[in-house]
């Protein structure tokens, strides 16, 4: 895999590993049309990426401002085979993801969602596939194609309703690799008073939701309008989205960040509710957004601090 580091004049390159994107600075970043703001993390000083791939053979290859690291050990890319033990591990992964999800607090009484994870390398998903996801094994789940065909497993109709919801994130989103739908208390509120989720806390600002969560226009269950107005509302670089009357659809390039998400969802909405007996929640100045997220970023960066 060829890693370039750009020094576009602001002193600053952004590169996102998983895709080998390169962006000039953080503003051509920020600009690009598939730019998901909880990427920034990533964007660090050209310093920071010659350190980085230090122990790596860097050259300049005769362009102005490019440095490019060859990794000493290079494999070419294969794509795993689809073993019964590759689909076990993922399976155990969703299990403990619908656990890490009812952990958090972000889902209703009845724990009623589901977890989709798109498996690494292929057109396909797992997907829970039990009535609720309080207790979900690595049993109660399905194999799915990311056009909807069932490869294996069994469905029952209350869930395969609102697969099209699952497939169509993944292809909306090539980044996604999870993608987590409940019905958590606070933020199905909002749903069902059909209102959206403004930037009230700083935890949105600083994790890709800087203009708060938007709300898809109702449709009925898992319909081919639902699933519209779901693609319709959800913008680019966004990862989570209010269904009017219905609930909250989440998701992330990671099970763990999409349950973070789904929970920060929750939270926001938790505090304005809360909030409105004081007057209203207060959206973040959107200048003051930007400041949030360079600073956790900057934390980010500097890594863990520990003293002996």
């Amino acid at each position: 895999m060829l890693h370039e580091v750009v020094d576009g004049g602001y002193n600053s390159a952004w590169f996102y590993p998983e895709t080998d994107y390169i962006a000039r600075s953080g503003e051509h970043a920020r600009n690009w049309s598939g730019w998901n703001p909880t990427w920034a993390e990533q964007l660090q000083p050209l310093s920071y990426w010659v350190e980085r791939f230090a122990g790596e053979r860097m050259r300049n290859r005769g362009r102005h401002r490019h440095r490019t690291a060859y990794p000493v050990a290079n494999p070419q890319h294969v794509e795993p085979a689809m073993t019964a033990s590759r689909l076990s591990d993922i399976a155990e992964q969703l299990a403990d993801t619908a656990a890490a999800v009812v952990a958090s607090g972000a889902i209703s009484s009845n724990g009623h969602g589901n977890v989709s994870i798109r498996i690494p390398d292929s057109s396909e998903m797992l997907f829970s596939t039990a009535p609720t996801l309080r207790g979900l094994s690595a049993d109660n789940v399905a194999r799915i194609r990311l056009d909807g065909e069932v490869l294996e497993g069994e469905v029952p109709p209350i869930n395969k309703a609102v697969i099209d919801m699952h497939t169509a994130i993944y292809a909306d989103h090539p980044e996604a690799g999870c993608v987590i739908h409940t019905h958590s208390p606070y933020a199905t509120a909002f749903a069902v008073a059909r209102r959206r989720i403004d930037c009230w806390i700083e935890a949105l600002a600083m994790f890709g939701l800087a203009d708060g969560v938007p709300l898809a226009d109702y449709g009925p269950r898992g319909s081919a309008q639902a699933v519209a107005n779901i693609r319709a509302a959800v913008p680019s670089g966004g990862c989570a989205v209010l269904l009017a009357n219905h609930g909250v659809l989440v998701f992330h390039r990671t099970p763990a960040q999409a349950v973070q998400i789904g929970s920060i969802v929750e939270e926001a909405a938790q505090d304005a509710i809360n909030a409105m007996r004081l007057g209203g929640p207060i959206a973040i100045e959107p200048d003051m957004r930007a400041a949030a997220l360079q600073r956790a970023v900057a934390f980010a960066a500097a890594g863990t601090t520990t003293v002996h």
